[in-house]
């Protein structure tokens, strides 16, 4: 923009020259000076005319390429914008696999949790029958061991490396936020759960991302 400034201050200064000698003129006029001549002072008043024009002229151009430059900059702010549907696309996709893949996690685990339990309790049951019937148990003879954890489901086979125990839902659920979120954002996660948030299709969040309520909607009704 400081070539088109040029341009104003430029005819101004012309301007600014072009007055001074019309009224330098007009002034010897009103001393008494008869050599001016009327062709002199229309001369210099015509010039003065043509620079005060050229003045409103750069500033015209001045004002025109103004209002291109800004809209050539809102234009591409827009585009911006508009890009936000785009980045918000990827949330709403990412946000569902999220839920899906969580949804995918609980299922295993309270699979795997009940497994886990029937056979600690299918292992403590043979070995009662061994010890009631044979004497023996399966630690002896196959060298399975009830789980160590107190109060908690499992078994051990020490001659493979072998150590299953029962994995709380609620702690593996933390681990998956404590792995891949940083601490802000799980201080956040859980004021959140805490504070008891409407459905999120109803909520600000749900509301100001394109997409995020049907998504709900899709994830609900699966």
């Amino acid at each position: 923009m400081t070539d088109t400034t040029d341009v104003v201050e430029d005819a101004e200064q012309e301007a600014q020259e072009a007055a001074a000698l019309a009224e330098a003129l007009a002034d010897r006029i009103r001393d008494g000076d008869e050599s001016v001549t009327p062709e002199e002072l229309s001369n210099a008043e015509g010039l003065r005319k043509f620079a005060e024009l050229k003045v409103q002229a750069a500033q015209r151009k001045v004002g025109k390429l103004k209002k291109a430059a800004a809209l050539k900059r809102a234009k591409a702010f827009v585009e911006e914008l508009h890009g936000f549907v785009d980045v918000d696309a990827e949330l709403v996709e990412a946000w569902t696999e999220s839920v899906r893949a969580l949804r995918r996690l609980e299922e295993l685990a309270v699979r795997r949790s009940d497994s886990v339990r029937d056979i600690s309790g299918n292992v403590q049951r043979a070995s009662e029958e061994l010890r009631r019937d044979a004497d023996t148990d399966l630690a002896k003879e196959f060298g399975i061991l009830p789980g160590r954890w107190a109060n908690q489901a499992g078994f051990q086979i020490p001659a493979k490396g072998v150590e299953v125990s029962d994995v709380e839902l609620s702690r593996l659920l933390a681990s998956v936020a404590h792995e891949a979120l940083g601490d802000y954002s799980r201080m956040q996660m859980a004021a959140a759960i805490n504070s008891r948030e409407p459905a999120l299709e109803k909520s600000v969040l749900g509301q100001s991302i394109e997409g995020w309520p049907e998504a709900i909607r899709d994830v609900k009704d699966a």
